[in-house]
């Protein structure tokens, strides 16, 4: 094969090149876990943590529990509970405390 007729891509160095950027990405990410355990449900996009009761996570569990307090009632004696809300993260303030009053933050600065 000429050397015109060979894609730059496949050139001995060019893969070279990419192993080692391939090494370089994957220490990367033994020293810098992608995910990580976390206690608590946070926001990828904003860095928002939820509080103890975002439960958004637990969408089935939740459904479940509300559908199975429904069975055998009448669609009249039907009650839900707010325990049996699904609550995002969107329900978390982006405010922080300053001489007791909130102030809103711009999560993304």
């Amino acid at each position: 094969m000429d050397i015109t007729d060979k894609n730059v891509d496949a050139s001995d160095s060019r893969v070279k090149r990419d192993i080692e950027d391939i090494k370089k990405l994957l220490e990367w990410f033994l020293l810098h876990e992608p995910f990580p355990v976390a206690e608590k449900i946070i926001s990828i996009a904003s860095g928002i943590v939820g509080e103890e009761k975002i439960n958004c996570h637990n969408i089935r569990e939740v459904g479940i529990t509300s559908v199975t307090r429904m069975f055998g009632q009448t669609f009249n004696n039907i009650k839900l509970k707010c325990v049996d809300k699904v609550l995002p993260l969107l329900t978390i303030s982006s405010a922080i405390k300053v001489h007791d009053e909130k102030v809103p933050i711009d999560p993304v600065l």
